[in-house]
């Protein structure tokens, strides 16, 4: 090839391939085909560079004709021939770190989440609708029997059945409702109005010492008259007097020893609601007729002004204060503040009680109910007031006078002043 031939190997012609070094010639300088180094071979590579003493070292190859330096061996495979920049099987893939990782991770439980929230909202979409449709149903089939039990009702009774007005019906059972919610946490007074019978009329007590079917009784001013809850029927309050003028029969009694399933005697009774039935008496005509009975709370005293008790301290002006109640009843305070006014629960009876701090606070003992009073009400203006020296009770006359507002008393007070002031001038002037 270098003296201007081509330049064919000896395997090209289908005889060996030998090179001219293994067959004892010299290496040719210039154009001629280097030898295989070892590490083409397979051997290793001598350290160094050529080994010493062979016939290349020393000498340097023009530039022009030196080969181009082979590709560094690779770990894998040494000695590979060089080849392109591109990778096999593609760029090489960085790992993802845990940070990328984990939100993918909470990428996909995200998406989760909202997968079962959609369908827990359809689920309970088709839920609701199922149960709208259930209680349409059980509306419906309700209605029905209500009515076929209302015809046969008509049928027994051998009357026609007649249209009812539902919405009056339901009026009705609303008045029921707000007739028993006046009386419904007992409270202390209640006034009623509308009986024929101006007796029946009128502000009438709590009593939790008479009792009739386990509940409290409630007492005119005049302690004739008295209301009750009759239990039969579902319950419906009921007006009597004591003493049956007729027979002398004790009204009252026969309420306490009535069954509880029988409404006993009485002059008037609950219908439904504010509606009553009263018993009148017209000429030779006697019977239960309708009145129309408002029931109503009185409007709490602002003060009361007591005077009477052997220990003047309990004397004097008790103010009710906004927002302090005794299991629902207000408290009544004196300007010395060492005493308090209340109604006990369970009599429903006035009491004067000490206030003090400490474990055994009167206070206290009044909101559970343990009745602590040093003076208490037995009737009216008759009250028992307790020595606490001795410990013992006496009774005594107590003026015990509501005031329904502190200022019109003032104005009253300043009235009679200025009355009694004008009278003392006339008398002097005389």
């Amino acid at each position: 090839g270098g003296m201007g031939g081509p330049c064919v190997s000896p395997g090209a012609m289908g005889g060996p391939c030998v090179s001219p070094g293994a067959m004892g010639g010299p290496l040719p300088l210039v154009g001629a085909v280097p030898a295989a180094s070892p590490a083409a071979a397979g051997g290793p590579e001598p350290l160094g560079g050529a080994p010493a003493g062979s016939l290349l070292s020393g000498l340097e190859e023009p530039s022009a004709l030196q080969a181009p330096a082979a590709a560094p061996a690779t770990a894998s495979s040494p000695g590979a021939p060089a080849r392109g920049a591109r990778r096999l099987g593609g760029a090489r893939k960085e790992p993802k770190n845990e940070l990328a990782l984990m939100e993918k991770s909470s990428e996909d439980l995200r998406g989760l989440c909202r997968g079962v929230e959609k369908e827990l909202k359809q689920a309970l979409k088709r839920r609701k609708l199922i149960g709208k449709a259930a209680f349409a149903d059980f509306e419906e089939e309700f209605e029905t029997a209500k009515s076929e039990l209302r015809e046969l009702m008509f049928q027994c009774a051998f009357k026609e059945p007649q249209d009812v007005d539902l919405a009056k019906e339901e009026a009705e059972e609303a008045a029921v409702g707000a007739g028993e919610d006046i009386l419904k946490d007992e409270p202390l007074e209640v006034i009623f109005s509308g009986f024929s019978l101006a007796a029946f009329n009128g502000k009438y007590r709590r009593s939790g010492d008479v009792l009739v079917g386990g509940r409290p009784t409630y007492w005119s001013t005049s302690q004739s008259e008295f209301i009750y809850w009759s239990r039969a029927k579902g319950g419906r309050w009921q007006v009597s007097v004591t003493i049956d003028s007729v027979d002398g029969s004790n009204l009252l009694e026969e309420a306490q020893r009535a069954a509880a399933d029988a409404h006993p005697r009485s002059l008037a009774f609950q219908k439904d609601g504010f509606t009553w039935q009263e018993y009148v008496e017209e000429g030779s005509r006697a019977g239960y007729q309708d009145r129309q009975v408002k029931l109503e709370l009185p409007k709490e005293p602002e003060a009361f002004r007591i005077t009477g008790f052997r220990n003047g301290m309990m004397n004097g002006l008790y103010t009710r204060r906004e927002g302090e109640k005794v299991l629902g009843a207000s408290i009544y305070w004196p300007e010395n503040e060492g005493f308090f006014l209340y109604a006990e629960f369970t009599k429903g009876k006035w009491q004067v009680c000490p206030r003090w701090d400490g474990p055994d606070d009167c206070l206290d003992k009044a909101r559970r109910n343990e009745s602590p009073g040093l003076a208490m009400e037995v009737d009216g203006n008759r009250w028992m007031e307790c020595d606490f020296r001795s410990g013992t009770w006496f009774e005594v006359q107590v003026s015990f006078v509501s005031i329904e507002s502190i200022e019109a008393e003032k104005a009253r007070a300043r009235t009679a002043q200025s009355e009694n002031m004008a009278a003392g001038e006339v008398r002097f002037a005389d």
